[in-house]
Formats: C-alpha cells, structure tokens, sequence
C-alpha cells in the first residue's frame, strides 16, 4: 500500500494551480475569500446529507484559516483495475491549538504511474479550490512510484518541480520493512520457500487440515491454524515462522506419511527442509530478529505522533543490531552509532560468539555437539553474519 503525506501551508494570498506544468490539471485562480465560501465536497453522493455537507463546510474553512495541513494518501493494491485513494489532512487547528486529522477525499484511480497519481492530487486539489502552492512537505512509502529519484519520475519529482521547497520525508515502516526484506535475502531460499509451500497446502483446503489436526493431537500441541505469509511483506512472516516453529513436529509426522502415501516433488522438497538440522536453527534465528523488526515498526504504526522517538528508537534497534556480531566494547566506546562502520571487519566479534538467539542459539549448540561438522556450522554462523551486515 503506497502512502503520500503532504504538508500545506495555506497562504493569504490569491495563487493558484496555473503554474503546474501539467495541463491537464491547470484551472482559474480563486482568493482565499472565495475558498472560506465555497462548499467542501468530497463526493457528490452525500449532497442530499445536510449534516454530512455542514461537516465538510466546516472542515473546508477550518484548513483555510489555519497555518500547516498534512495530507495523506493510501493508495490499494489489490486486483481490481480501479485503485482507490484515500486522502486525509493533517493541519494544526489554531482554535483547538493542537493537530487534528480529517479525512478529506476518496477518489479512484485507473493509472498507477507517477504521473497518474501526481495529476490525480492535483485535480483533486483544484476541485477543493486548494492551490498546489500552499504543499510545502510530502511523506510515502519508499517505492519509486511514490518518492523515487528525479531519474525514476516520481510523484515527488513531480512535486519537486512544480515546488521546489518542497520536501520528502519517507515512511519509517516502509524503510523497515524494505531493510528486512533485502537482509533475509542472505538466507537459504528453501526457508522462505518451506515457510510459503506449507502456507499453500494447507491453505482453503479443509481436508488436508482436519487430517493434520490428527497429528496436532497425537504430538499434543495446539490445535492452531497453520498460516501463510504475505507476498509484498516480509515483516508478516514472523508470525508464520512462529507458528511453524510450534508445529515443527506434527509438520515433520505429516509430510513424512505424504510423502510415503502420495509422493510429489514439492512435498518431497518440504520434508527434506524440514528435517534439516539447521532449518529449525534459521526459523528460530528469524523469529528473534524480525521479532526487533516488527516491534520497531509497530511502534510507528501507532495514531499518536512519535516523530520524537524516531531518532532514540533507531538508535536503540542499531545498538541492539551491532552488538550481536561485533565487539562489545566497540559498541560502549562509541558515542554516535549512526557515524559507526558497521561493515569494518576488525569490530567483528569471533563466529562463534554472534548472537542468534536465546532458542537458535542452543539448537546450534545441540547441532555443534552431535555429528554435524564444525564447517557446516560456521557457514551457517557466516550466513547470519550477512545478514546483520545487510541488514
């Protein structure tokens, strides 16, 4: 889901959206007299409302009188061939002397390009009477469509150029999320891959699922649905490790007896990962970090404004982060862990002390002591090493 949050400084002076090198989305200037007069119409289906049109006129006329307004925008990404825009300002309500949020508008849009969703805000903009030169900030998430460089054409870009002091400031989530993503890049693909196949088969299928409770009740672990992660979030899937982890072996009973009565190849495939040593040893490592991850982001999910906590927040998560594979004095010394070379070798600490983990660190110690080969577990030591570094 792409977001746009758009600040606007609405000026006391008449200027409108003529300057916007767009055609199609020029039209007449209107003062700011004309603006506190006219309806505020977020759609045409609501004319008949009386108290609904009373709200919208009194929202219209309090972002006039106001200083700053933010403006966001989410826009869907589902199968349909209309998208739908969801837009909301954000402004500090001079009266109430704090910052209020609104709704403003639901439009739908048939394009998904920069210049789609840069002329559809500004159309909706000119049908508010709201002049392109009052934004002054624009928020999204981090995909080239929304704040990509001037090269890849985004909607900032094209903000940027109608607006030159405007500026970006990128989704806190998002950026997460996409940090998350690239990092598990580094681990095997048959994790991710087992995770996504289990997730599939049992997934609208009540037969396989009644038969797989049989074996829940035979290794005596809850009766829990098994789920299946979200293509677009890799943040989502902690919850699918975790459950996978809890029926690890009911997972392992069940596929051995499919495998036996009905053999396919990526079945045969599941079960050869799931009896890994080390897959269980990567989910859990998984659980532990992107359990960091999703507290972090759920942090800035929140309704209240946590701009503050942004900067001690990531500072906490890097130290965090850092301390699991480099030297630990190396860490106290430093007084500014964003200006920290997280990538120099020398502050590596030995293999065998990275931290994986309460859990995945003693299923390696378990791994370590049988007949498993010291090789083995240092490319797997190397293989998380990579990961924090990605990450």
């Amino acid at each position: 889901m792409d977001s746009w949050l758009i600040k606007k400084q609405i000026l006391p002076s008449s200027e409108d959206n003529s300057s916007v090198s767009r055609p199609s989305t020029s039209g007449p200037q209107n003062s700011q007299s004309e603006l506190e007069s006219s309806d505020f119409e977020i759609s045409n289906e609501d004319d008949n409302n009386e108290p609904e049109k009373k709200r919208k006129k009194v929202l219209k006329k309090t972002i006039v009188r106001n200083k700053t307004t933010y403006k966001f925008s989410n826009e869907t990404t589902d199968i349909s061939t209309k998208k739908q825009c969801a837009l909301t300002v954000i402004y500090f309500d001079i009266e109430k002397n704090k910052v209020v949020t609104q709704f403003f508008d639901l439009i739908e849009s048939e394009g998904s390009t920069a210049i789609d969703l840069f002329e559809l805000l500004i159309l909706t903009l000119k049908n508010k009477n709201l002049p392109l030169t009052n934004l002054v900030g624009f928020s999204s998430d981090t995909t080239n469509v929304m704040a990509g460089t001037r090269v890849l054409h985004s909607v900032f870009t094209l903000l940027k150029e109608n607006i030159p002091h405007i500026i970006c400031i990128k989704c806190s989530c998002h950026m997460a999320h996409l940090a998350t993503s690239k990092a598990c890049l580094k681990l095997p693909k048959s994790v991710e891959d087992l995770l996504r196949n289990i997730g599939s088969h049992f997934h609208r299928s009540s037969q396989r699922t009644k038969r797989f409770e049989e074996f829940q009740t035979f290794f005596e672990v809850k009766i829990h649905k098994i789920l299946s992660p979200a293509v677009t979030r890799w943040l989502s899937i902690k919850n699918c490790v975790d459950r996978v982890l809890e029926q690890y072996e009911p997972l392992k009973g069940y596929f051995r007896e499919l495998v036996f009565e009905d053999p396919s190849h990526t079945t045969q495939i599941m079960i050869e990962t799931l009896e890994n040593k080390f897959t269980k040893a990567y989910l859990e490592f998984m659980s532990y970090t992107l359990g960091l991850m999703t507290d972090f982001n759920i942090l800035f999910q929140s309704e209240k404004p946590l701009l503050y906590k942004v900067k001690p927040e990531t500072e906490k998560l890097l130290k965090t982060l850092c301390s699991n594979y480099m030297e630990i004095n190396i860490i106290r010394k430093c007084t500014n862990i964003f200006q920290l070379n997280h990538l120099n070798p020398k502050y590596f600490a030995p293999l065998d002390k990275i931290y994986l983990g309460l859990e995945a660190t003693e299923t390696i110690l378990y791994i370590s002591e049988s007949s498993t080969t010291k090789k083995d577990v240092d490319n797997f030591l190397k293989t998380i090493l990579e990961f924090y570094l990605e990450l």
